[in-house]
């Protein structure tokens, strides 16, 4: 069986192994978890899920979402580059295009995007991408329809991945009616 056979593998190595969006296929993730660390002592497991898999021994580390400059602040570009939401923009930001820098002249709508996408890391992830294509004060205006503005360009990623529309609605979908 494919499960004895991984923890034959891994019963005498010494690594961590990681799990990414557990969340689904959580029930399955959690039994080879379980398996795992039952039976290979120097296997350390990071499992990323929006669920706790509960396995014994498990720890929880939330992520929560950045801190965001709120409107009243100053738009000088040190202040706002000390927040994580307009760090990240403008770091992804140069990904896209190397020569993007924050300045005065941009730094009000970089944190208006922030602000927008509430300082969720994915959102603006994906709309820093843009800068390839646009200007900032261009994405800012197409914000207004943000869950088709942001999309990954990768064909690659499954199709809840690929657009912010369409991972709002899988998650949805996840949730029982109560939840949702």
């Amino acid at each position: 069986p494919t499960m004895q056979t991984l923890i034959n593998y891994l019963r005498e190595r010494d690594l961590l192994l990681l799990l990414d969006n557990c969340e689904h296929l959580q029930e399955a993730c959690a039994q080879l978890v379980a398996a795992i660390l039952e039976t290979c002592p120097a296997i350390f497991v990071l499992a990323t899920s929006r669920e706790p898999l509960g396995v014994p021994g498990e720890q929880l580390w939330p992520v929560p979402t950045f801190a965001v400059p709120a409107v009243s602040i100053g738009l000088e570009v040190e202040t706002l580059l000390s927040y994580d939401a307009v760090h990240l923009f403008v770091e992804r930001a140069r990904m896209h295009r190397p020569t993007f820098e924050l300045r005065s002249d941009n730094a009000a709508q970089v944190a208006e995007i922030c602000r927008r996408l509430n300082g969720i890391p994915l959102a603006i992830e994906l709309a820093a991408a843009r800068v390839r294509m646009m200007e900032v004060d261009e994405i800012l205006v197409r914000l207004s329809n943000c869950l088709r503005l942001l999309a990954s360009t990768s064909a690659l990623a499954p199709p809840r991945q690929q657009t912010l529309r369409a991972l709002v609605d899988w998650s949805y979908d996840m949730l029982s009616p109560a939840e949702q």
